[in-house]
Order: C-alpha cells, then sequence, then structure tokens
C-alpha cells in the first residue's frame, strides 16, 4: 500500500512538471507601457490622449462599443482598416483610418488593443497575440 501511495505522488509531481505555465488574462504592466507606446506614436493625434477623439473627424474610443465589444471586429479593423470592418450604415467621419497591418506586428496590435480595451473600454479582456494572428492569417491586410 505504502509503495502505491508513493507511486501515485511521484506520478502526479511528474506529469505536473511537464505542463505550461497557465497564461494569464490580465496584461502585465510591461505588456499595457508597449500598448501606450504604439497608441503614442500611432493613434494619438487622431483620437487624443484622452481617447475622446475630435468630433466629426475621429470617433472617440472611450465608452465606445467597438473598443469593449468583439475583439474580433476590433483586431480586424486595425488589420483591414473600419470601413472593410464596419456596416456601411455607421456614423462616418472626416478623417478615414487607414490599415495598420504593414505597419504594426500582431505583437504590437495585441499590446495597443489591449491598452485602449482597458483605458478607454471598461477593463474589457486583454488581447492575445495569438488571436491576433490568427485573425491577420484569416483576413490579411488592409
Amino acid at each position: 500500500m505504502k509503495t502505491v501511495v508513493c507511486a501515485l505522488v511521484l506520478t502526479a509531481l511528474l506529469t505536473g512538471c511537464d505542463k505550461a505555465p497557465i497564461e494569464s488574462s490580465e496584461p502585465t504592466p510591461e505588456f499595457l507601457a508597449e500598448g501606450l507606446k504604439v497608441y503614442t506614436q500611432n493613434c494619438l493625434t487622431c483620437h487624443m490622449a484622452d481617447g475622446g477623439g475630435v468630433p466629426h473627424m475621429q470617433p472617440a474610443l472611450d465608452g465606445s462599443p467597438s473598443v469593449s465589444g468583439d475583439p474580433t471586429t476590433l483586431i480586424r479593423m486595425l488589420i483591414q482598416g473600419p470601413n472593410k470592418v464596419l456596416p456601411a450604415n455607421r456614423p462616418h467621419f472626416s478623417a478615414t483610418m487607414p490599415s495598420f497591418s504593414s505597419k504594426l506586428s500582431d505583437e504590437e496590435i495585441a499590446a495597443v488593443l489591449t491598452y485602449i480595451r482597458q483605458e478607454y473600454g471598461n477593463h474589457a479582456s486583454m488581447i492575445k497575440v495569438q488571436k491576433v494572428t490568427t485573425i491577420h492569417n484569416q483576413f490579411g491586410g488592409g
């Protein structure tokens, strides 16, 4: 009996050693800092530091259902540009956001979208790099 218990304990310990660590669903401070950096370099001019946008020119990110809603749509908006993703009957603005497919890496897209979802989307969920890569491969660029 003692041998069986020892074997079970040893098996439990050994099988636990080869498992990958559980990935966090919360972004790290470093990931958010990278998102802020990308936002500052690529988004701030149009969407402003407070995410409020510019009336009639660029939409507000703060409180936007597009920011806090379906992550796939948001990812596609950066990869393809909003004109290819959003419905035609949406509100239009005088400045059109371009595709960032060739300008930003999947890591940068995940970081900036996570940043804006945390900052302006009522702490919406993190966007993982793997999800961006999958969608990028599926839909391509702008």
